[in-house]
């Protein structure tokens, strides 16, 4: 599994539920990396997707109540927690797919263990929000290496940012 995320110098990464920063090289990397395969997230995060599941993905929405959810496609997928382990397993198996872990809080938190491959943007501002990435920096240090890194200043919003690649060293 790799897990997907956009974070500043404080580790947030949304607030009022919504992202923090709109970064088109960002959201281009993001598109590249989980296009075609299977993306993981909570339902607060699903939620706040502007247009609905992602398309040209297997979206695999977490909630504690997926019956209240329609299913509305063969490529979305509403599950607890406690079943998504299995599910995530099997389309992973049945595609030949990359699982990506893109969110929230709660299920970075639950699936960061067995994630192999960390797809970080820095971004170098000290903004406060309403919702973290719950792993520190040092945790990732202990666990993983960082194996590329490319910085960016995006014109548009004024923010330096780079992009980090880390790989699982235990």
């Amino acid at each position: 599994m790799e897990l997907i995320v956009a974070k500043n110098s404080n580790n947030v990464i949304g607030n009022n539920g919504a992202l923090m920063w709109h970064i088109s090289k960002d959201l281009r990397r993001f598109r590249n990396l989980t296009e075609h395969h299977i993306v993981v997230m909570g339902r607060k995060t699903y939620d706040s997707l502007p247009c609905g599941p992602l398309k040209n993905r297997i979206n695999v929405i977490i909630t504690r109540n997926p019956t209240t959810y329609s299913h509305e496609s063969s490529d979305v997928y509403f599950v607890t927690l406690e079943d998504s382990f299995s599910l995530i397993h099997k389309l992973k198996d049945m595609y030949n797919k990359s699982v990506f872990i893109i969110g929230g809080s709660e299920i970075y938190r639950c699936f960061y263990n067995q994630c192999t491959v960390l797809h970080v943007t820095r971004v170098y501002d000290h903004q406060l929000g309403d919702t973290y990435f719950p792993i520190s920096d040092n945790e990732i240090k202990v666990d993983f290496k960082l194996t590329h890194k490319e910085t960016h200043h995006d014109e548009k919003t004024n923010v330096e940012y780079s992009f980090c690649t880390y790989e699982k060293t235990i």
